[in-house]
């Protein structure tokens, strides 16, 4: 089990992706914003299709099912935050403390 800081995280999947060519030139921020949405369809789809959340199928060992799908959708955002040299840790933490002041469902009947 890794033991990495999520920016340690966030540095090892964006020089993955370089290694990997996704960064030669430059990149359209709307698309890979949709790129990140199109893995939380995926996850919709695994999910009303029934399937769990992990497993393997298909290509030997390629992780199928909406878990993995909501992570290729975080690995996405970790690359793009590495991109951008966004302190993930900071902003996340920053957010998480506004957020404990909010109101019960931010003040809304959803």
């Amino acid at each position: 089990m890794s033991s990495l800081s999520i920016n340690e995280w966030r540095d090892k999947i964006h020089q993955l992706a370089v290694e990997k060519g996704f960064w030669e030139g430059e990149r359209n921020f709307s698309e890979i914003l949709c790129l990140i949405h199109s893995e939380i369809s995926e996850a919709l789809e695994e999910k009303r299709s029934n399937n769990s959340p992990f497993y393997f199928a298909g290509v030997p060992d390629k992780p199928e099912g909406w878990g993995v799908e909501v992570i290729d959708a975080l690995i996405r955002i970790l690359d793009l935050c590495g991109a951008f040299k966004i302190d993930v840790e900071n902003v996340l933490n920053a957010k998480h403390e506004y957020n404990k002041t909010r109101p019960h469902k931010h003040g809304r009947e959803f």
